[in-house]
């Protein structure tokens, strides 16, 4: 519905903004080239003139005003809704004291249902883009809701989905058959560097020193 209104919004201010340049140029090409050259009754046409030129500034200047009828704001299907209430009492993150709106909050939290649930941060490529995608979500949304409803970066959750994910197999691989590098590439890592630093970062150890941990515990 949103892509509907976006586009019969441009479509209108397009033709009427080509309308009107149409009507400039026609009447300066009449006053230009008539066979007299007489300017005389141009006078008559210039408050013609100043109404479209005005009409000209106000359309874009709407645009300005009132964003939302250009970009709109999420639209939930019932069943992203009901997911939204059972997980409400869950949710973790506070709100901004920015006044946000609702639909911001529950848009979050479809975001974070995909990415716990599809885990896409496993790909060593995924982005926001990946997520826009997916989710058909205006990239301008997803940046909103990690930087001021979530108030966490897109880089710091990727990177504290893919550390849950190492930690979960060190845990469950018993027999040892994973390498740290080995971890690093299954939750989707691409440089030791950022690994290890990612890791210290969340639970202030190194990943050897996390297993030797979980040993004794």
């Amino acid at each position: 519905m949103q892509r509907r209104i976006t586009f019969q919004w441009l479509i209108i201010f397009v033709a009427f903004n080509a309308f009107i340049a149409s009507i400039l140029l026609s009447s300066n090409f009449v006053v230009l080239f008539s066979p007299d050259h007489d300017f005389s009754n141009l006078n008559e046409y210039l408050p013609y003139y100043r109404i479209l030129i005005m009409f000209a500034f106000v359309m874009p200047l709407l645009i300005l005003l009132f964003p939302r009828v250009l970009y709109g704001i999420p639209q939930l299907t019932v069943e992203e809704l009901e997911l939204i209430q059972s997980k409400k009492k869950k949710s973790n993150f506070e709100k901004t004291e920015l006044e946000v709106d609702d639909s911001f909050y529950e848009l979050s939290q479809i975001i974070l249902n995909y990415i716990e649930i599809d885990k896409p941060y496993l790909n060593p490529r995924f982005s926001i883009r990946d997520i826009v995608v997916t989710l058909n979500i205006p990239q301008h949304h997803v940046s909103f809701c990690f930087n001021k409803v979530l108030n966490t970066p897109f880089p710091t959750i990727k990177n504290k989905y893919r550390i849950e994910y190492v930690k979960e197999l060190i845990v469950k691989d018993k027999e040892k058959r994973y390498s740290l590098e080995g971890l690093m590439k299954e939750a989707g890592f691409t440089s030791k560097n950022s690994f290890f630093q990612a890791f210290k970062e969340i639970e202030g150890c190194t990943p050897k020193v996390w297993s030797e941990q979980q040993k004794v515990a």
